[in-house]
């Protein structure tokens, strides 16, 4: 085959590859009928977004995976995952209007926080991987703090790990990490890269925080075969007087809705964010993404208190461990959002007039320009009941279904073609890897392949993104 020698030959390929993809695409899901089910507890107040290459006191506003609510003084934090590429490690301060239904959101930005570490300097280029945030409110005198997450990388043997942060982004202490969740270099165990921690809740008593894996350490999940079940991610609660992990439950993913629409396609799951309900329920958000459907994100609460404690607990086998048992709050695709995309932030925002609760999410935009950052704003209308979820009945592409299995071939060699896998994927353009991971494909969950009209700049290069952690609308 001929050799593609430039981004804009790549691209145009790329989007005749997608176009072939999306002519063979049917509808991917059926859902069963469910009756007289319950409305979901939650409903979308309002929402808005930022203009991709939003720039505020010289830093690229992008990548917030991280938010908490300052009520006494109505400000918000926003952790951005940025691993000192485009500017230091960093979280900004804003401020929200007013919730009002059908009202527009947009943030006024306040302040950016640069994050440091125990030398006093900013965390260096790749140093840190920021992915939770939680504010911990002053008491006793004391002022309030930032506790923050790390991803860490695997890779580069660099460990996850547990921050606390003053609010000019002074390094406090580190809380340390019980062994299984920071063990790294091990054949088979440990946490795998980019599914470390992801999620981070302070408990309503104010003494615990509780910490999230997005996927399961190696040794839990058991085969890395790419239809096997996700697997028990670890969520893991800290005293933070002590600073020490003093409880920990199993909660289980679901299965990728989708599944793979294409024969060898890449489908995944996990957990991107939690929050405390209250002392002994936790809500969980889950986010899958397939290469056919892209993004899907829904909302579960999980019962602590029905957990078997596997902090002591080396390896979690089958029927040696109780899970928290969960149940589905809301399906995002039902949600009314115009585009359901990588939901990275949770937490509290202000009572509503009427007394309700207001859950406030952020998208992460990866610092893609094919992508933007999206606040919601849902009013929680009853808190204390979920849904049944639905089971998902997978429907193939029209290809497989009558054996149009050559043409489907040359879709995945178009797009080997466009951009080998073997190149490194810090290298790939941000619309290459767009394409890539599914958001290029027009019909399939309403999201079509935007007009480029120019080759990209350095600016829209994506950073170094895994199939599970970095496709287009999923997750960094």
């Amino acid at each position: 085959m001929p050799r593609l020698a430039t981004p804009l030959a790549r691209r145009r390929l790329l989007i005749g590859a997608s176009a072939a993809a999306a002519a063979l695409a049917v509808p991917v899901l059926r859902a069963r009928e469910r009756g007289a089910a319950p409305p979901p507890p939650l409903k979308r107040l309002a929402h808005g977004s930022l203009p991709s290459g939003t720039e505020f006191k010289g830093t690229l506003v992008g990548g917030l995976s991280g938010l908490a609510y300052d009520a006494p003084n109505n400000l918000w934090y926003a952790l951005s995952d940025d691993r000192s590429r485009h500017a230091p490690a960093r979280c900004y301060v804003l401020r929200l209007p007013p919730f009002a239904a059908g009202q527009p959101l947009r943030p006024e930005w306040v302040d950016v926080i640069t994050l440091r570490g125990a030398d006093g300097r900013p965390f260096a280029r790749q140093q840190v991987d920021p992915e939770a945030l939680a504010l911990r409110p002053g008491s006793g005198g004391q002022p309030a703090t930032l506790l923050w997450a790390s991803e860490g990388n695997i890779r580069a043997r660099i460990a996850p790990a547990l921050y606390e942060s003053a609010l000019d982004g002074r390094l406090l202490r580190q809380l340390p990490l019980p062994a299984h969740l920071r063990e790294i270099g091990r054949l088979r165990r440990g946490p795998r890269n980019n599914e470390t921690l992801e999620g981070l809740a302070l408990a309503p008593d104010g003494r615990h925080a509780w910490a999230a894996m997005e996927g399961a350490l190696a040794q839990d999940r058991g085969t890395a075969s790419p239809a096997a079940p996700p697997g028990p991610c670890r969520i893991t609660r800290f005293d933070l007087a002590s600073g020490r992990a003093d409880r920990q439950v199993a909660y289980l993913p679901e299965p990728e809705p989708f599944g793979p629409a294409m024969p060898h396609g890449v489908a995944d799951s996990g957990v991107s964010e939690i929050l405390l309900r209250d002392e002994r329920h936790v809500w969980v958000l889950e986010r899958a993404w397939s290469l056919a459907t892209g993004v899907s994100v829904r909302l579960y609460e999980a019962d602590l208190d029905g957990a078997s404690d596997t902090l002591g607990v080396g390896t979690l086998r089958p029927g040696r461990y109780r899970p928290a048992p969960k149940r589905l709050l809301l399906d995002f695709r039902a949600s009314g959002l115009p585009h359901v995309d990588n939901f990275e932030a949770m937490a509290w925002g202000p009572p509503l007039p009427n007394g309700n609760r207001t859950l406030v999410l952020c998208t992460d935009d990866n610092f893609n320009p094919l992508q933007v950052t999206q606040f919601v704003v849902m009013e929680v209308t009853s808190p204390g009941f979920g849904t049944t979820p639905e089971r998902l009945t997978p429907l193939p592409l029209l290809a497989a279904r009558r054996g149009h299995s050559q043409c489907a071939a040359q879709v995945r060699a178009r797009l080997s073609l466009a951009w080998p896998a073997s190149r490194p994927s810090d290298e790939r353009p941000a619309h290459v890897e767009a394409a890539r991971w599914g958001r290029a494909l027009p019909g399939v969950v309403g999201a079509g392949l935007p007009a480029m009209a120019a080759p990209p700049t350095s600016r829209t290069h994506a950073p170094a993104y895994s199939p599970i952690n970095k496709p287009t609308a999923l997750i960094h």
